[in-house]
């Protein structure tokens, strides 16, 4: 909790005391933080910083927590299994996101969604292959 300030200066031989208001804490649904304090909640994850102020919290940095567990600035792009993942903030969360597909071939190539190319699966060979990314995964498509 904030303290109250009493702050007595000597200058010039006069006495000056200024008695200041306690600052106000932040109560939110994730919690009750002091003024001053910075936190972090875990809906918006451990790369998004808050503070309090008087009151307020304000959102003092962003970014995603990315595979080997560090914080990545928003905008941040690394490649997995030939998908670009990128750190963003959607419906108040901030994390990485699938930006652009892509699925691999049986030589273990990339290739763009809907591209063709050839895939072994169950031990047979096809060609004219192609993939998608449908509910948040890959499914594959092959011409037999």
């Amino acid at each position: 909790m904030a303290c109250l300030i009493l702050l007595i200066s000597c200058l010039m031989g006069l006495t000056t005391v200024i008695d200041a208001k306690p600052l106000k804490a932040c109560v939110s649904k994730h919690g009750t933080y002091e003024s001053g304090i910075t936190f972090t909640t875990r809906r918006s994850g451990p790369c998004v910083k808050y503070t309090c102020h008087d009151g307020k919290v304000a959102r003092i940095s962003e970014g995603c927590e990315d595979h080997k567990e560090v914080c990545q600035p928003l905008g941040f792009e690394y490649e997995h299994n030939c998908s670009t993942m990128r750190c963003e903030v959607r419906d108040g969360r901030a994390r990485f996101y699938v930006f652009r597909a892509g699925c691999k071939d049986y030589r273990g190539q990339c290739h763009d969604l809907k591209a063709k190319f050839p895939l072994h699966m169950e031990g047979y060979k096809y060609e004219g292959c192609s993939c998608d990314f449908i509910d948040n995964k890959f499914v594959y498509m092959c011409i037999i």
